[in-house]
């Protein structure tokens, strides 16, 4: 119903730090198109990772403080669409 970009931050307000085995283990999502929405959301300072070694899942996503609460705008606006569509 929602696309990657919103897919993405509410996985990251569910789970929290996040690396890249949950987006595709858990919510079967393909990494590229979950690294396309994670660096824009970067950019304007919504996520931000920290590196945790050299291997591939050392890679940690997290909500900033702006990102949790645009997050959960998102999750409240979507509670609000499901809702009425019941």
């Amino acid at each position: 119903m929602f696309g990657n970009d919103a897919k993405v931050l509410l996985i990251l307000l569910a789970d929290g730090r996040t690396n890249r085995s949950v987006f595709q283990r858990i919510y079967k999502m393909n990494y590229a198109g979950a690294i396309d929405s994670l660096r824009m959301f970067k950019d304007l300072g919504i996520v931000d990772s920290e590196e945790l070694g050299d291997w591939r899942d050392t890679q940690v996503w997290f909500l900033t403080d702006k990102g949790k609460i645009v997050a959960q705008k998102l999750a409240d606006l979507i509670a609000i669409i499901e809702k009425e569509e019941n």
